[in-house]
């Protein structure tokens, strides 16, 4: 945790990583100078007001990296598997003056090992994902597909996951953006110029965040993908306009070097536990949490954050959600929706 140590003719410097938990931590330098060791003992203390209330390290380092949120009210980091994370939180978050109650979900995806992530789509059939809306894109519920998907992989453990993409009722539930499955260029053709976007795994297991130029040049190199909207993180930096609304979102973020997925659910439409979200509060809760580059994933009513709660997984019911999805009408429906992302191990 101490880092960058340098020693200079005039003295000695060094910089320390944020301590997230609750103890004081020790380290101890060693200097070699004119010729003899000299050892020296390094404390760093915990300060639990640098966090705002939150309990897990997790939740600490994001509340800590962003000054949207004002107060952690509640928090907990669970290990799924040996290389992805689950975060939930709900906290107070500042717009305008105005702390309003939210609620977010989010898996951390480590790419390095045995885990990636699968676009998934009704009975995990890739005839249900139709390229013009000349005949209807098939929607199922996001627990059904990651069933599906288990079922037709007995290999594969799919761990979990979210909704994907955007798609229009009014064109026979036709998809915005792109989308490969195993390889497979399902559609390639994009609803509005320059705006839909891509999250894609490539086949050399990387992750990348890409517009619709780069997935042009790239796209023989996917291997899964599905399509967003809104750009809301580019390069580390918030990206775009702002929306107007406070909204259920779901949005997928990548670190730096494609190695790290970030998976992130607010909920919204319930004034008491959580408003919603705009698009500046996803980016900066995704650039807190490390995204480097990150897209808007359809919201509202279609929102939903799904675990697995059974070792079988090929049936709908081995699945659970924790978000709490709501239409406009204030209904909370686990709504059909045409692709997702699941987390598989393989």
């Amino acid at each position: 945790w101490l880092t960058d140590l340098k020693k200079t003719s005039t003295g000695l410097t060094f910089n320390a990583e944020l301590n997230t938990g609750t103890s004081s931590r020790e380290g101890l330098i060693f200097v070699v100078l004119n010729g003899k060791y000299h050892k020296i003992s390094v404390t760093q203390a915990a300060d639990a007001s640098l966090f705002k209330g939150a309990a897990s390290a997790r939740a600490r380092e994001i509340a800590y990296n962003t000054a949207f949120i004002t107060k952690v009210t509640s928090d907990s980091y669970t290990q799924v598997d040996d290389y992805v994370g689950m975060l939930k939180m709900q906290f107070k978050g500042q717009q305008a003056g105005t702390n309003y109650p939210m609620t977010m979900y989010m898996y951390e995806v480590d790419l390095s090992g045995d885990v990636t992530l699968a676009v998934s789509c009704a009975d995990n059939d890739n005839a249900s994902i139709k390229s013009t809306s000349a005949s209807a894109t098939v929607l199922q519920t996001i627990r059904e597909q990651f069933a599906a998907m288990q079922t037709d992989n007995q290999s594969w453990t799919v761990l979990g996951g979210v909704n994907g993409d955007f798609f229009r009722t009014a064109d026979n539930n036709l998809i915005q953006g792109a989308c490969h499955r195993n390889g497979v260029c399902l559609k390639s053709t994009f609803y509005q110029e320059n705006y839909n976007t891509v999250f894609a795994i490539k086949k050399d297991g990387t992750a990348m965040i890409m517009n619709q130029g780069q997935y042009a040049s790239l796209k023989s190199q996917i291997q899964e993908a599905v399509s967003g909207r809104q750009r809301l993180v580019a390069y580390g930096e918030v990206y775009g306009n702002d929306s107007d609304d406070y909204q259920p979102r779901t949005a997928v973020g990548v670190s730096e070097d494609g190695m790290t997925v970030y998976l992130l659910v607010i909920d919204g439409r319930d004034e008491s536990r959580s408003y919603g979200a705009k698009y500046y509060d996803l980016a900066e809760l995704l650039i807190a949490a490390g995204a480097y580059n990150a897209i808007n994933l359809d919201g509202g009513g279609s929102s939903i954050f799904v675990t697995r709660n059974s070792e079988d997984g090929t049936s709908y019911t081995d699945y659970g959600y924790i978000n709490k999805p709501k239409d406009t009408d204030g209904t909370s429906t686990e709504r059909e929706v045409p692709n997702g992302l699941a987390i598989v191990r393989k």
